[in-house]
């Protein structure tokens, strides 16, 4: 064919494709761009629905705990929604969470993912929650409950927090594969 074409006729041919080809790719990332806002605005209106509660508001509020707690009962159930129950990470974290006896409050929580890059390192997750608890009998058994959940492959805790020399301050690492 390219025989039989002239120079120009076979510039405007694939200047056509060419042409074809760029409206294609905009409207796959049109859609895609659609779908991905389509996505992640049920997450953003059920976080924008709940006030959040910032460590000085927390501060300030000084005896109203019950209005402290609310709030961050409803943030919770806000983020609940936007997790899906498939994502074993969530279920871990809603596992620990679950098993918090009375009088054991936890103020911080952090996730690292385990690496699957490399085969030399194992691919264990872990989560470490950071808080605290009104007695170290309260801090044990806590500890009791997250060893016998089937989640975590270990629950590490630091000596000084079995000895109770920190007033009832506790940080836990667990580990597993989630």
């Amino acid at each position: 064919m390219s025989n039989i074409t002239s120079d120009q006729m076979r510039k405007d041919i694939w200047s056509f494709y060419k042409s074809r080809l760029v409206g294609s790719l905009g409207v796959v990332l049109l859609i895609s761009s659609g779908v991905a806002f389509a996505t992640l605005v049920p997450a953003y209106l059920a976080l924008a629905a709940v006030p959040v509660l910032s460590i000085s508001d927390a501060a300030k509020a000084g005896p109203n705990q019950t209005q402290n707690l609310t709030r961050a009962s409803n943030l919770v159930a806000g983020i609940e929604t936007a997790s899906t129950s498939t994502v074993p990470m969530f279920d871990a974290l809603r596992s620990a969470l679950a098993g918090r006896p009375a009088g054991v409050t936890v103020s911080a929580i952090h996730y690292a993912h385990g690496d699957t890059s490399k085969l030399v390192t194992s691919n264990l997750s872990t989560i470490v929650l950071e808080g605290q608890a009104s007695s170290r009998d309260r801090i044990d058994s806590y500890i009791a409950t997250l060893n016998a959940d089937s989640h975590f492959k270990t629950v590490a805790v630091p000596v000084s927090v079995l000895a109770g020399s920190d007033d009832g301050h506790f940080s836990i690492t667990l580990t597993g594969a989630f």
